[in-house]
Formats: structure tokens, sequence, C-alpha cells
């Protein structure tokens, strides 16, 4: 069985916002603060699926310290480049938070919705602490007051994808961050 080659990059849609080696160069300095953050600690990884799993893989390689991960998958787009105003939880954590440092590891923060919907449903199972970890953020979209304690890049107001974002399920395997056009 043979499989059809990767596209060549420019007959990808839209341009390269962050090329790979930035993504990768910034993960590891979020690693050094996280683990700067939490010397001497066990932080437990919490993260949102489906966008955030390269991240996560990636980050839990860059941060120095005995970590646990778990996923959470929270719908907020759907099939749209827009948010639909709802979130939908559609697999929850499985492990106890009572007393656990939790860093909520996040592919993009625009309204805070998710984010936010996420933070008040964990701060009622008592952790330790409770930060949020977020590759990419578009502050200027921002409808709900969240904190983003860790950020690897903030981004203009338009339509990513790659590195874990989807275009319609399709384009998360890309190693950069691209922008539609």
């Amino acid at each position: 069985m043979t499989s059809n080659p990767p596209p060549a990059a420019e007959e990808l849609p839209g341009e390269v916002l962050i090329t790979g080696r930035k993504v990768q160069s910034r993960i590891n300095e979020l690693g050094r603060r996280i683990t700067d953050d939490y010397l001497g600690g066990s932080p437990l990884l919490i993260c949102v699926l489906n966008g955030a799993a390269p991240f996560v893989t990636d980050l839990v390689q860059a941060i120095r310290l005995p970590t646990e991960i778990d996923y959470v998958m929270a719908e907020s787009y759907g099939q749209g480049t827009q948010s639909s105003g709802t979130v939908r939880l559609t697999r929850d954590v499985s492990v106890p938070l009572l007393g656990r440092d939790i860093v909520l590891v996040e592919d993009i923060v625009d309204t805070g919705l998710t984010v936010h919907f996420l933070l008040q449903r964990f701060a009622r199972l008592e952790p330790k602490s409770l930060r949020v970890c977020s590759l990419l953020s578009k502050r200027k979209t921002r409808l709900y007051p969240v904190v983003v304690d860790y950020i690897g890049f903030e981004i203009p107001d338009r339509f990513v994808f790659g590195y874990g974002l989807d275009w319609s399920g399709n384009y998360r395997d890309l190693r950069e961050i691209r922008v539609l056009e």
C-alpha cells in the first residue's frame, strides 16, 4: 500500500504565521517557566482535546518535573471557523483534582468561553492551584475575563490552523501555524 506524499508548502492554503522552529523554541521556554514555578512539585496537565494534543506532548517533554497528563474534550466550534457561543463537554477528567496543582493546556484562547467554562468546573473540584497555558492567545477577541498564565504567542484576530488546530478537521499535522487569508 502506498501513501500520497504530503503537499508542498506552496500548495497549502493560507500563509505561515509562526514557523515550526519558533513554535518549538517557545514551547521550550514555557516548559522552563512551568518547571521553575512548580519546582519540587508534580503538576497535573489537563489537555483540551483535540487541538492541544501536539502541544501538550511537546510541553511535557520540556517540563523537567514529574508530571501527569489527563484529557478533557470541550467543543465550541464544531465544523465552523467561529465559536458557536456554547460549550459542550464530551470528555471529562478521569483523575481527582482535589489538592492538585493543575495546568489547563489549551491550543488557543480567543473568546475565552471554553477556558472560562473549564476553570469554573475545575475550581469546584478544589485543586491546590489552577493555571492556564495556551499556545496561542487572541486578547482582542476576549469576551470572558480569563487569565492565561503561560502564553506561547499573541496573535491577531484571524483564523489559524496547523500544529493541532484544525480547519474543518484537516491540517492538524502541520508543524507550523498558518493563517487563513
